[in-house]
């Protein structure tokens, strides 16, 4: 099949404070992203985790998808009290909300929550994605190339979850100009275009090793045009990291 000459990717928000965190959401708006990922399970109350999510939603109205990443952060019961709490903002999805490895827990919560689960870091291999989907545990699977062990146990995954009735999400694991072009083709390769793809973390590093680093216009990331992964590296960038590397571990 042809690949998806562009992917849609989200936008990430990891800002502590309500205000700041619906002001990095509005930016993200402006920018064209129609999808926006709020990083959530740090609150010290849920009147605090629920008053941030607002704010949020606020300011990114409701045209534009909300999904939340709890990395593990809460009990099966905290999960599903708080889910219920903030379903009213209309969610795409929560992500990891109970710890790795609990996937009946997990599984419990997406019975009982109302809202779909994603699962992120049980997903690390063909084997462990297996047990998810067996679980019965998310609605959704992150995919992170760099974890799963590359590009063909990637797609084996994406495979599993297609026949399960599965959606997938391709993301980085804050990779460099070739791990992020790599995870891109991926999912511009999937067979069908699903949920937006966490690929939009070229910004969160201090630099690159490719040329001409890849993009995000109005929320959609470009497939390089070019053979192979399509970028070009840069020699003296890398270079630079080598030595400061080897400084860092002398």
């Amino acid at each position: 099949d042809q690949a998806r000459a562009t992917v849609p990717v989200n936008a990430t928000v990891a800002a502590e404070t309500s205000a700041a965190a619906a002001d990095e959401a509005a930016a993200a708006r402006e920018a064209g992203f129609r999808c926006v990922k709020l990083k959530v399970g740090t609150a010290d109350s849920p009147e605090e985790e629920r008053g941030r999510v607002a704010a949020v939603r606020g300011a990114l109205g409701p045209d534009v998808k909300l999904r939340l990443d709890a990395n593990g952060a809460w009990t099966v019961e905290q999960a599903v009290r708080t889910i219920r709490s903030l379903a009213e903002f209309g969610l795409e999805y929560i992500e990891q909300p109970v710890a790795p490895g609990d996937l009946r827990g997990m599984a419990r919560v997406r019975r009982d929550a109302g809202v779909p689960i994603a699962a992120d870091e049980d997903v690390s291999g063909v084997e462990a994605a297996r047990r998810v989907l067996e679980a019965g545990a998310a609605d959704t699977l992150v995919i992170k190339p760099m974890v799963v062990g590359g590009l063909r146990p990637a797609m084996e995954i994406a495979a599993m979850a297609g026949h399960a009735g599965v959606s997938v999400v391709v993301t980085t694991t804050v990779d460099a100009g070739v791990g992020v072009a790599a995870a891109l083709h991926l999912a511009a390769a999937l067979p069908e275009e699903g949920p937006a793809c966490g690929l939009a973390t070229g910004s969160l590093l201090a630099g690159d090793i490719v040329v001409w680093p890849l993009v995000v216009r109005a929320g959609r990331m470009a497939l390089p045009d070019g053979p192979g992964l399509s970028v070009e590296l840069d020699e003296a960038a890398l270079v630079r990291y080598a030595t400061v590397t080897r400084e860092v571990t002398a």
